[in-house]
């Protein structure tokens, strides 16, 4: 299907338009056309330090460090770790000296069904991983 005028003026416009039927899942990208957008697996995510416990700050209060992610709304499951590796970090506190503290790194991953607090109206079904009314 070729686009119409006013899609090529909505084109022009905002700098974005659809010009096929097809429903768009995330920013004019069809998912089920192009997994490795939900592909599962673990990639570099920023990921915050922890506060200090005796409240001193850090010179970094971040690192990318590999997580795993991925969502898919027609898909319930998450993108759960099921290998990690604790990393050291060492770093500076602002408040004086090296301070060590440490982060887990996703090694692997798969789809798997993270169990949710149902309301006293629903029940939490495991097989399709998702709160059903009663």
């Amino acid at each position: 299907m070729n686009c119409t005028t006013g899609r090529l003026i909505l084109l022009f416009l905002i700098g974005f338009v659809f010009c096929n039927d097809e429903e768009p899942d995330y920013m004019g990208i069809n998912l089920d056309l192009h997994t490795e957008y939900y592909d599962c697996r673990p990639y570099p995510q920023v990921v915050q330090f922890e506060p200090h416990p005796d409240g001193k700050t850090y010179s970094v209060s971040a690192v990318r460090v590999d997580r795993c992610g991925a969502t898919y709304r027609k898909y319930p499951k998450s993108c759960e770790p099921t290998k990690q590796e604790l990393v050291r970090y060492k770093l500076v506190a602002l408040q004086g000296g090296p301070v060590t503290t440490s982060l887990y790194k996703h090694t692997q991953c798969a789809w798997g069904c993270k169990k949710k607090d149902c309301d006293s109206y629903h029940t939490f079904n495991e097989e399709k991983c998702q709160c059903e009314r009663l």
